[in-house]
């Protein structure tokens, strides 16, 4: 980072002082402005051939510049060594050299052509690069008397307009002072002149300033806004206000210029420049950027034609081989399970205080239902994190790029990405767009919003209380982002498009410049309760993708990255020991569903089919959990359930059978994919896109399925989204391993997934409900009362009476005797 950050300094250095003047003029005055002749004829010393030997100026020939670009950032991250000297364009200075591959190569600016310099930077050619270039003077000779009164002064003058003075911090001719300090040394037909080193000084000076007057952006502290005290710009870079201005006054004609002539856009090879050009002096400023430049080189001087750095002859066709730095933004789209806390994302009430600055209303809260729900109550603030400390809750309330969760269940979304670096003008951003697509199972509640952080890990939670500025939508109105939404017509998917406003732009590009800025959007989705949430390991994908762009026109670059939610259900088939088949007693057969995990009964709703269900919600009290029932035939499937471990306990069965002696436990283990965020990463022609697709125009395919048609498809290379190998979802049922069916394979509710439109993955996606079959035993026979128990006690005292009137009748015989 030091080693970039001193290459920087260089770098802007180095272009402050590398205005391109010579000491001999195009155009000669003398002292009250009288012009020589043009023509060679004029010239008394064509006669020694002096313009033959290119001694003196041919003021009838015409210049040109030619301008090579480089990525001077891709080259430094591949090795390539760059040295740069504040002292090459002095006599006995030292060179300013680039390494590569241990070899040295003399990168001094001179203006000529620097063959191996071109060959050693050629894989790294900028193309989508415009200059502008504006002849902004004339150049003349003064000839004037010294301070001493007698010995004259002869040297260079070059003229300036009022609008360039003011931007440069020029001072108008004052005959007291001229000459001295940035005060013009002369005035001629109303136009003020200066020397080289004045101009020199001048811009240097600008260069070198630290404010920045479109700035708001200070010394931020996490959690605090930025506001315009000073106007310091946070990442230290200096100069912006004189490049834009310079950027401004170039584009467009002022009272006493035109404006200036756009160049092409730099091709492939990084070339562009302008030919057949008059003499005289010319600024050239980088005007227009494609998505990947985050820096613009400092603007320079050129004059039209300009002696080597040797000293040595005059050239007309100048070559400048200005730098730049790139850049790009990150993506990240994470989900996790909404919970209601105090301070997080827009979960608080009314107002909540940051860390350090003042309250923000951060709009309306979750619903009720999004809250966390245990057996017994809905926590309290103080108990969630004793609560989420438990590593099996955890997983399904912190951001991640999956989810297994409930149908019924909010979502908490967040697209994090990190803002780009931006300069002046030329890199502001015109476009930033997210296009972030919902599969059918998944409602978009319409509550987006977007916070801004310059702190990474705020960022990748999402924590609001250490954002430094958060926007909103309220009642309708769209402040710095809109947001649409449209359905997709083949497969039911809603695309939810958050774009940023010129308001919002303005704002990231004056406030949020430096690199180190975040912006995350953030919404809640619901899983819908019906057959479009798809179950099992082909799961909920939701895509998104971010376009950028600067301000060359039709240079995009796009990033993409997506989520997963899974979901699961339980495939259960009922049956008598007797093998019973009426209808009324599968239909007495009733269970509720406890989630052991997360301290909840499961709340389901009845689907037309019947024995179907679909989870909609959680409740606290067995008696408000939902009774399920097999259909007619023994069959009950319970659709959207996250993967967890349950309780399934039978508590009524048919008339004569016995219920379960103890709860099914049932464990869901959930699906799994690894994903890799794609990324922009610094370019080489070979690796470009442009040169692996050769049209001129390209088509981008958008995480949508529409298409951006670009002209070029960005200037840097991208590693795409990966999408890592399926660790497919698993269950035990009491312990013991238990196979999982097929979506589309499933007892009932076919049908309804068939009609869904997004059937086909349905169908495809395995080990969705968990296969398990319970069977009621016959009960034990007791005995009746007046039955079969009741004749064997009558016969039994039957018996007894007649053999006790036996025993008396014998008594009574012994005592007649």
């Amino acid at each position: 980072m030091k080693k970039k950050r001193f290459m920087k300094r260089i770098i802007s250095a180095m272009l402050a002082l590398s205005v391109v003047f010579s000491p001999i003029a195009a155009y000669a005055a003398t002292s009250n402005g009288a012009l020589e002749g043009s023509n060679a004829a004029d010239n008394e010393t064509d006669v020694n051939n002096d313009l033959a030997d290119f001694d003196i100026i041919d003021k009838d020939k015409r210049g040109s510049i030619t301008i090579h670009k480089y990525d001077f950032t891709s080259a430094d991250e591949d090795g390539v060594d760059f040295n740069y000297s504040e002292t090459d364009h002095d006599s006995n200075g030292t060179a300013s050299t680039l390494t590569k591959d241990g070899k040295s190569v003399d990168i001094t600016s001179n203006g000529k052509k620097n063959a191996e310099a071109e060959e050693a930077l050629k894989e790294y050619a900028l193309k989508g690069v415009e200059f502008t270039y504006l002849k902004v003077g004339e150049v003349k000779t003064l000839s004037d008397v010294n301070e001493d009164g007698i010995n004259g002064d002869i040297e260079l003058i070059y003229g300036a307009d009022t609008e360039l003075m003011d931007i440069l911090g020029l001072k108008a001719y004052d005959p007291a002072t001229k000459g001295t300090g940035l005060v013009a040394v002369t005035q001629v037909d109303g136009i003020n002149y200066f020397t080289s080193q004045q101009i020199n000084d001048a811009l240097k000076a600008a260069l070198e300033v630290g404010t920045y007057n479109g700035s708001y952006a200070t010394s931020e502290e996490i959690g605090q806004d930025t506001d315009n005290a000073t106007g310091n710009r946070l990442d230290n870079e200096k100069g912006i206000t004189v490049k834009d201005a310079l950027e401004t006054y170039i584009t467009k004609a002022g009272n006493a210029h035109a404006a200036g002539t756009a160049m092409a856009e730099t091709d492939a090879n990084g070339l562009t420049g302008a030919k057949d050009l008059d003499l005289g002096l010319y600024l050239i400023v980088e005007t227009k950027v494609p998505e990947n430049v985050t820096a613009t080189v400092n603007p320079w001087f050129v004059q039209l034609p300009m002696t080597d750095i040797e000293g040595d002859k005059w050239f007309y066709d100048i070559e400048c081989y200005p730098k730049n730095q790139t850049g790009h933004p990150t993506l990240d789209k994470m989900v996790r399970n909404a919970y209601g806390t105090p301070g997080l994302n827009h979960d608080s009430a009314g107002n909540a205080s940051y860390t350090t600055g003042n309250p923000v209303d951060k709009g309306d809260t979750y619903a009720a239902a999004s809250e966390i729900v245990t057996n017994g109550d809905t926590l309290n603030e103080q108990d969630y994190g004793a609560w989420l400390s438990d590593p099996d809750k955890l997983g399904d309330y912190t951001y991640n790029t999956t989810v297994t969760a409930s149908e019924g269940d909010i979502l908490d979304y967040i697209l994090v990405t990190k803002l780009p670096h931006i300069t002046s003008k030329a890199t502001h951003l015109t476009q930033y767009e997210f296009l972030d697509t919902l599969t059918d199972g998944l409602k978009y509640n319409n509550d987006m919003k977007i916070a801004i952080y310059n702190n990474a890990e705020a960022a990748k939670k999402n924590d609001t209380t250490e954002a430094i500025n958060v926007w909103t939508m309220q009642g309708g109105k769209q402040y710095n982002f809109t947001c649409g939404e449209s359905k997709g017509k083949t497969d039911g998917s809603t695309t939810i498009d958050i774009t940023m406003t010129e308001d919002g732009l303005r704002e990231i590009n004056t406030k949020y410049y430096d690199g180190n800025h975040y912006l995350v959007a953030y919404y809640t989705a619901t899983v819908e309760s019906d057959a479009t949430t798809v179950l099992g390991d082909e799961g909920n994908p939701n895509d998104v993708t971010l376009i950028w762009k600067r301000s060359s026109e039709g240079y995009y670059n796009t990033l993409e990255d997506r989520s997963i939610v899974y979901t699961y259900g339980v495939d259960l088939t009922k049956t008598f020991s007797d093998n019973n088949t009426r209808p009324e007693d599968f239909k007495a057969v009733q269970f509720v569903l406890y989630n052991e995990t997360e301290d909840y009964y499961v709340n389901a709703k009845q689907a037309v089919t019947d024995g179907l269900y679909y989870v909609t919600g959680k409740c606290t009290a067995k008696k408000a959990a939902t009774v399920f029932s097999p259909s007619e035939a023994g069959k009950m499937v319970i659709n959207g359930l996250e993967a967890d471990e349950y309780k399934l306990t039978e508590i009524h069965t048919a008339k004569g059978y016995s219920l379960g002696q103890n709860q099914i436990d049932i464990v869901i283990s959930p699906s799994s994919r690894p994903i890799t965020p794609s990324s922009v990463h610094h370019m080489t022609v070979a690796d470009d896109h442009d040169i692996e697709h050769l049209d001129t125009d390209q088509v981008l395919t958008l995480s949508d399925g529409t298409s951006l048609t670009a002209k070029e498809e960005g200037t840097t290379d991208k590693d795409n989204m990966v999408i890592g190998d399926l660790t497919p979802a698993k269950a035990t049922v009491d312990g013991e391993r238990a196979d999982m069916c097929a979506y589309g394979g499933q007892l009932v509710g076919v049908d309804e997934i068939q009609s869904t439109k997004n059937a086909a993955a349905a169908q495809a996606s395995a080990n969705a409900g968990v296969i398990l079959s319970l069977m009621n035993e016959k009960g034990f026979l007791l005995p009746k009362t007046g039955g079969a128990g009741m004749y064997l006690l009558t016969i039994v005292g039957v018996v007894g009476v007649v053999v006790g009137v036996y025993f008396v009748s014998k008594d009574k015989k012994k005592k007649a005797c």
